[in-house]
């Protein structure tokens, strides 16, 4: 199971980097990742555990993350994707210290390599050849 996989893996890791789609299988994987390992194995030490969102947002709720940095589960949180989008203007995460917020630019698309893409795609497909970076509609991604 991917959850037991992460749950291994989180007390070794200084950075944990979420970029997981968003399907049904990953919204909201992460709410009691960091509240449940806190209270077993962990020795938080000196150690310092931030965590960095460029997937999608819902792969924890905002309540969740607030909590986690809250109790130092957490030290910090990079953030370029919410739970929703736009981010509130209320929204706590705005002023907490603990948190860097982005303007959901983390994967920077030039024109030129967008149109290298399309041309490459468009040649593919006149002479009936696989497509590159199709979407499997049923995935999710």
């Amino acid at each position: 199971c991917i959850r037991d996989s992460i749950n291994a893996e989180y007390g070794r890791a200084d950075f944990i980097l979420n970029i997981l789609p968003s399907t049904h299988e990953t919204i909201h994987m992460l709410d009691n990742v960091f509240s449940s390992l806190s209270h077993k194995h962990l020795d938080f030490g000196e150690r310092k555990r931030v965590f960095i969102n460029m997937g999608r947002g819902d792969v924890i709720s905002e309540e969740k993350l607030l909590e986690a940095l809250e109790r130092n589960w957490l030290d910090g949180a990079i953030i370029d994707v919410f739970e929703k989008e736009p981010l509130d203007h209320n929204s706590p995460l705005w002023l907490n210290p603990k948190v860097v917020l982005t303007p959901h630019v983390s994967g920077v698309s030039r024109p030129e390599d967008l149109l290298e893409v399309f041309q490459r795609n468009f040649k593919h497909y006149i002479e009936d050849e696989p497509l590159e970076f199709l979407v499997d509609l049923k995935k999710g991604y």
